[in-house]
């Protein structure tokens, strides 16, 4: 049953044809016509992704590098692909990307830095997040860890992971990276 408002007066309501659907809701349109609306879940932080590689990705002394780490543990909307290393979204939004590595080093002595980059770019105002670490000769790396938020506009911006190495020890010694991931989610509309 529905109840006359208690004040004098009209109030007219035009019911909606049917009785809709499972869960959602009676909405007005604020002039007394009815309808049935589903119920809005909120932003569920998609599309969103995380990558893995198991073995090893080669980082050239003195060279920036992007990597591609190419083994999915999931990708909401196959918006990354395991052959450039990009995740490309095509839903516009603000996004938390992340990325670590852990450089394998024997005794060098060495610079490495580990990057997001948004479109290539090493420009802060474009986007990029970096970690970096000088390891003195016996040290031990640690694992090199970087995160950043990035405005991505839905179709053709990317990020993807980026090393570097200076070897002070020796310039003709490459080096791996291993236990490699790389992943990230929406957060909510682009800033």
């Amino acid at each position: 049953a529905i109840d006359a408002p208690a004040a004098a007066g009209s109030n007219t309501l035009v019911l909606p044809a049917d009785n809709g659907s499972n869960g959602e809701y009676l909405q007005t349109n604020g002039s007394g016509t009815l309808d049935w609306a589903a119920v809005a879940g909120g932003d569920t932080n998609t599309p969103g992704f995380q990558v893995y590689k198991s073995g090893n990705c080669a980082v050239n002394h003195a060279t920036h590098g992007e990597i591609v780490i190419d083994t999915e543990l999931w990708d909401s909307a196959s918006a990354y692909n395991t052959s450039t290393g990009r995740f490309t979204p095509q839903t516009a939004g603000t996004y938390f990307i992340y990325f670590e590595c852990y450089p394998a080093m024997s005794s060098d002595q060495v610079n490495f830095i580990g990057q997001i980059r948004k479109n290539g770019s090493d420009a802060y105002n474009t986007g990029y997040a970096l970690t970096q670490f000088v390891a003195k000769t016996g040290e031990a790396v640690p694992a090199h860890f970087c995160s950043g938020i990035f405005s991505l506009n839905g179709s053709s911006d990317y990020v993807s992971p980026w090393t570097y190495i200076w070897n002070y020890t020796s310039s003709s010694n490459n080096r791996n990276t291993q236990n490699n991931y790389f992943g990230g989610f929406r957060l909510g509309a682009a800033f």
